[in-house]
């Protein structure tokens, strides 16, 4: 684990739980967690050294150092974060001093075979706990990264407990801000607003019926029954049927999945949440049996291995592809634009979304240190602390994901979603046309927003004119989506 300076130049059964209890059970967790924080014997029951809450106004004083933990280089999200390590330098650095990067791909080797047992997973949160504590040593500002929800949020209760920012690129689990922690933010929506802005979706497709399969594990049980209870209460959505299979499904299992769902009596959508693998094999699975109607996953399956694989092996069967996923990635805001062009100039190919997740991870850090070193809050000494404490109230940000703002408790706020498609789909928005984006040798896609833009008038996260106060209320000085 040694310090990067920037980029490489190279380039089951069925389950039906409301989310009622779901909630009580989130809450009893965090409840439980907070307690073992707060009695000082953090997550793993041990009593490490810490600095605890003092550590949290510990001033910066040799540059920001930036702890990255993340299982391996092959998703673009490393690569991102370099990116921005190396524009940032370039730009003069943070506190008069280059960023540094702490890259640990431990997590790399916590593989297991589908349905690990118990212990397995308990050795594996055991191990991101000690990574959390590597990581969090002296001279540490932030962490970035663990990608697998279930390693973030004892991650999260180390780095609050010993004073360093952390963001969650890809945990949607509720539970990750629900224990009232100052120094953890995510990136991504959370359960709740991706369940809210799928329900929406589905009340403008005048959608009556729908069908849900779900992968068993917490999150996307939680994503399942948020999205089931807000289609009910929104818009009067009834689900047929809601079916569960383990991770790693055997072959049997899918085909008989498929073959209890392609019995039930035309539904409008079907809603998958499951892995990559999972939710390809189902969804072929389905369309061989003749369910045609369209189908709707989470945001985890944007990446362009799935989307290649459906293009794949959609011509080979003639059967229109259909699926939909949402996403937050807005492909016409002009920084979007001009770090993809940056990116495939530096890597010699086209940047993953994880790629520009992990791009603005290392932004929103640097727009805390200039928002907290120009005294916006009246502070002029930069803590930890004191970074966050600007992302929290901070007017937003433009990133090449998105648009950021926050809530108090970390979570992403007034977040524009959009619901992405392959483009010749026959079931993609109407008049998608003027809304697709295409990558060099990639399949062309449409969009279909839902909800009102949030990023225009946004500064770019991370631009260190802020410091100098010549951007932050001057919306015309930011370049506008296109």
């Amino acid at each position: 684990m040694t310090p990067n300076p920037g980029p490489r130049r190279a380039p089951r059964a069925r389950e039906e739980r409301g989310a009622k209890a779901l909630s009580i059970l989130v809450r009893a967790a965090a409840g439980l967690l907070a307690l073992a924080v707060m009695a000082g014997l953090g997550p793993s029951g041990c009593g490490e050294s810490a600095p605890g809450a003092a550590g949290q106004g510990r001033p910066l004083v040799n540059g920001v150092l930036i702890g990255v933990a993340w299982p391996g280089d092959a998703d673009g999200f490393v690569d991102g974060v370099r990116l921005a390590v190396d524009e940032i330098n370039r730009a003069g650095g943070l506190l008069r001093e280059p960023v540094r990067i702490l890259v640990d791909h431990r997590e790399g080797g916590l593989q297991h075979p589908p349905g690990p047992a118990a212990g397995a997973a308990v050795l594996d949160r055991d191990i991101a706990r000690r990574i959390a504590l590597d990581l969090s040593g002296p001279g540490v500002a932030a962490v970035v990264g663990h990608r697998d929800p279930a390693l973030a949020i004892p991650a999260a209760a180390i780095y609050q407990r010993r004073g360093v920012l952390y963001l969650s690129p890809t945990s949607s689990t509720l539970s990750l801000t629900a224990f009232g922690f100052g120094l953890v933010f995510r990136q991504q929506p959370d359960n709740a607003l991706l369940a809210r802005a799928i329900a929406d979706y589905f009340g403008i497709r005048a959608y009556r019926r729908i069908v849900v399969a779900q992968a068993l594990g917490d999150s996307a049980r939680e994503l399942a029954a948020l999205s089931i209870q807000l289609s009910a209460e929104r818009h009067g959505i009834q689900t047929a049927a809601h079916r569960t299979f383990p991770p790693g499904a055997s072959d049997r299992q899918i085909r008989a999945l498929a073959v209890a769902l392609s019995r039930i009596d035309r539904p409008d959508a079907v809603l998958l949440v499951g892995n990559r693998t999972d939710s390809l094999r189902l969804y072929r699975e389905l369309r061989r049996r003749g369910v045609t109607a369209p189908v709707y996953g989470d945001q985890g399956l944007d990446t362009a291995a799935f989307w290649s694989a459906l293009a794949q092996w959609r011509p080979a069967t003639g059967v229109p592809a259909g699926f939909f996923v949402p996403t937050v990635a807005d492909l016409r805001s002009g920084v979007a634009l001009r770090f993809a062009q940056t990116y495939t100039r530096t890597y010699g190919h086209a940047p993953e979304r994880l790629s520009a997740v992990g791009y603005d991870a290392l932004k929103l850090i640097a727009q805390g240190v200039i928002l907290a070193r120009a005294g916006v809050l009246g502070k002029q000494a930069t803590t930890p602390l004191q970074i966050a404490d600007e992302l929290r109230y901070m007017r937003g940000c433009v990133g090449a994901a998105g648009s950021y703002r926050f809530f108090d408790n970390g979570n992403l706020r007034d977040t524009t979603m959009f619901v992405k498609s392959l483009a010749d789909s026959p079931d993609a928005p109407a008049g998608a046309g003027a809304n697709r984006r295409t990558d060099s040798g990639a399949p062309e896609f449409a969009f279909e927003q839902i909800g009102d833009a949030s990023g225009l008038g946004l500064p770019e996260c991370g631009d260190p004119r802020q410091d100098r106060g010549t951007i932050a209320d001057q919306p015309a000085a930011v370049e506008r989506p296109r």
